[in-house]
């Protein structure tokens, strides 16, 4: 939207905004807030647009499907600072729609459309929240100088003035229009219209992306089954081509490519063969593939079908939302992804088509606070501290980042399991007791748990280490010893009786053990 066409919408609508009370924000997309306010007439649907280059300020007068609206840590810390707020006094001032509010205390609300953002302002006019996190260097001198033209008029009614340097411009255009007045909104509901067309286009674009993606990936894979089809009909030639490389191995030399034989019926069969690999190796390689293709054969037409139906269910879900394109912002996404239950669509595309539709591009959750004292807690024979880790992120937490060099780190041999960590303290050296102990609660937590018995490693957590790139819980050790570990209830009963409570937010742990 142009400066003028912005301005023209704000003026319009001033006599249906003001008065009415903030209720809720909530996010078409991560830069389009859109705004509930209740007032005499009712709720008014405000539509911002703050993405780059293409900015929007106006009503809408149709009804999104909440299933479009999301929250985000974002539009829910904006929507705290201005909650039940009643806007006062619109303007339009530098590129800039300022909103006046009051509630407990004056706050003013400002969409930025030279930096695309939006802001809230206090009564002292300094900038305490902004709704895109800008870079540090962000120039914010234009917001200071609306923030000295509000403050300075205060409550007075200074009319739709444009700014320039921060001075008033001789040209002001003053509010009240007869079509403001009158309700009509002509040319809200026409901005309105256009929004809803445009969000609709670009549903649509977004979920034809998808499947068009999907439905490549579908036909490419039936091009390779057709390719093994005919594979799978020359697998006898494969085991021939192996038998004669059996018994011609005196007359194949290492480092050729190809090698001509006569076949059981006198005629010359041309075998190609891997420069790399010895006459016996080219052979045996014959005779996997020819095992393979056997295998296939007794899934291979099963899958043939079900890939054949699967495009052809794709085509047909291509031409529904092509054709008809019923999806808009007044159709819920369920009538969409309704479609996509038969068997036929993967849960993984199931999910890319639903997030085409609900664009919730910043829905990412709030940092996770770490819990001290997370781990479970348990006392060994001779009073020493034992602590287990719950899963692989707190395996490698506390075996990394929670232990001290010379406390002992514990671990099942072969498999996954929990990791086991006895703590070292300057009373005394481990006693047999205390290795014992760690190494049954080291076998307990783990999938050998069932079997009663196996052997447990263990090293100083200094011989830890943590390679750079690998997945969650992945450790290296060196310096370790192996002990093989038979469970026993009596030294199960007397850990289990040791174990110390943990609360998370006011609950016991709830692992059972």
């Amino acid at each position: 939207m142009k400066s003028n066409t912005i301005q023209q919408a704000v003026l319009e609508m001033t006599d249906g905004v003001e008065g009415n009370t903030i209720q809720k924000i909530r996010l078409l997309d991560f830069c389009t807030p859109i705004f509930d306010l209740y007032g005499q007439k009712g709720l008014l649907l405000l539509a911002v647009s703050l993405k780059r280059g293409d900015g929007g300020f106006h009503l809408l007068f149709e009804k999104i499907k909440s299933a479009y609206l999301y929250r985000s840590p974002a539009s829910q810390q904006f929507y705290t600072l201005v909650r039940g707020f009643r806007i006062e006094r619109l303007q339009y001032i530098e590129q800039c729609v300022t909103i006046r509010v009051h509630s407990s205390s004056v706050r003013y609300l400002v969409f930025d459309f030279k930096a695309y953002n939006a802001l809230v302002l206090n009564e002292k006019g300094e900038i305490v929240f902004r709704f895109i996190k800008n870079k540090p260097e962000a120039d914010f001198s234009h917001i200071r100088l609306i923030a000295e033209h509000l403050i300075a008029n205060g409550e007075k009614d200074t009319g739709w003035c444009e700014m320039v340097s921060g001075k008033q411009s001789d040209i002001c255009i003053k509010k009240r229009k007869d079509t403001a007045s009158s309700g009509e909104f002509s040319l809200n509901r026409e901005l309105s219209s256009q929004f809803f067309k445009k969000r609709s286009e670009a549903l649509v674009q977004g979920a034809l992306k998808i499947i068009k993606s999907e439905q490549k990936k579908a036909a490419r894979l039936l091009e390779k089954l057709q390719l093994e089809a005919e594979e799978l009909e020359n697998s006898e030639s494969i085991r021939v081509c192996g038998e004669l490389l059996k018994y011609n191995l005196s007359k194949v030399q290492r480092g050729i490519s190809s090698v001509s034989l006569k076949d059981f019926k006198g005629n010359d069969v041309e075998i190609r063969l891997d420069p790399a690999r010895s006459p016996v190796e080219n052979m045996h390689r014959y005779f996997e593939r020819y095992k393979k293709l056997g295998r296939k054969k007794e899934i291979f037409e099963k899958k043939f079908e079900y890939e054949a139906k699967r495009l052809s269910a794709l085509k047909s879900l291509l031409r529904h939302v092509s054709d008809k394109k019923t999806i808009s912002l007044n159709t819920p996404p369920a009538e969409v992804i309704g479609l996509l239950k038969g068997e036929y669509f993967k849960e993984s595309f199931r999910r890319r088509v639903e997030n085409a539709l609900m664009q919730r591009h910043d829905r990412r959750p709030l940092k996770k606070v770490e819990v001290k004292g997370e781990f479970l807690r348990f006392t060994s024979g001779t009073g020493k501290v034992i602590l287990v880790g719950k899963n692989a992120r707190e395996n490698e937490e506390l075996a990394i980042r929670k232990a001290r060099g010379n406390d002992l780190w514990f671990h099942i041999e072969d498999g996954t399991g929990s990791a086991v960590v006895l703590r070292y303290d300057r009373k005394g050296e481990f006693q047999e007791t205390d290795i014992a102990d760690a190494a049954a609660l080291a076998l307990y937590f783990s999938k050998l748990r069932g079997q009663g018995a196996g052997n447990v490693v263990y090293t100083h957590c200094k011989y830890v280490k943590k390679p750079r790139g690998t997945k969650p819980g992945y450790v290296i050790y060196h310096h370790n010893k192996t002990r093989y570990t038979v469970l026993e209830d009596e030294v199960l009963a007397r850990l289990i009786d040791s174990k110390i409570p943990i609360m998370v937010s006011g609950q016991k742990d709830k692992l059972d053990i």
